[in-house]
């Protein structure tokens, strides 16, 4: 149950697992509305003896699934599998992020993908680590996450607080302050702003 229940909180909670306490009233409802493969009948049969009711109607033939090849090959999308050492909250976290395609492959087990330039991550990975993207849908998943030459993950800017104008030899540069997703305001740093643009691209429009 542990198991099913982690795996549950993890779809739902994402890249937000401190709010997994807000799932937990729908993930009972689901656990015991599911029927259990040791007595073929759902708890809520079991106390209640009828079947529960539904929050949502499903319709059949709503979805459909391509076969899976037996063998990914290349320009094939796939969803990589991140380490946990990257990753800050180990069980909730989402173990996979966007669609990344197969330059080449390494040998018989690994994969060489096109990760963009600002993710300073070693581009090849264990078979193991990887899965086979289904279908042309492209899932809102998140993207790889910014990290610093040391190879810890970088912290992700929140807000800024305030702005400065800072004298860089003959020119005139732009300080931000800045605070950081998970951090008080008072833990909030003073950033250059080209730094601040090199190191988190992604926030090019929303920041700049």
């Amino acid at each position: 149950m542990n198991k099913w229940l982690e795996g549950y909180l993890r779809c739902f909670t994402s890249d937000r697992p401190k709010d997994w306490a807000s799932w937990l009233a729908l993930a009972e409802w689901t656990y015991n509305t599911s029927e259990h493969s040791s007595t073929g009948f759902t708890p809520f049969e079991m106390v209640y003896g009828q079947e529960p009711p539904r929050l949502l109607p499903y319709k059949p033939r709503t979805t459909a699934v391509q076969a899976v090849e037996d063998e990914m090959r290349s320009r094939d999308f796939i969803l990589t599998l991140m380490m946990a050492a990257m990753r800050k909250s180990l069980k909730l976290s989402p173990r996979y992020f966007e669609p990344f395609q197969i330059i080449q492959k390494i040998g018989k087990v690994a994969y060489k993908l096109d990760l963009p330039k600002e993710s300073k991550i070693y581009p090849v990975f264990h078979i193991s680590c990887l899965k086979k993207k289904i279908g042309t849908q492209v899932n809102p998943n998140p993207r790889l996450p910014t990290v610093m030459e040391n190879g810890a993950m970088a912290p992700k800017p929140e807000k800024i607080l305030e702005r400065r104008l800072k004298k860089k030899g003959n020119r005139t540069g732009i300080d931000f302050l800045i605070k950081w997703k998970g951090a008080n305001k008072e833990d909030a740093t003073w950033v250059d702003a080209e730094e601040l643009h090199r190191t988190y691209p992604e926030l090019v429009g929303e920041f700049f």
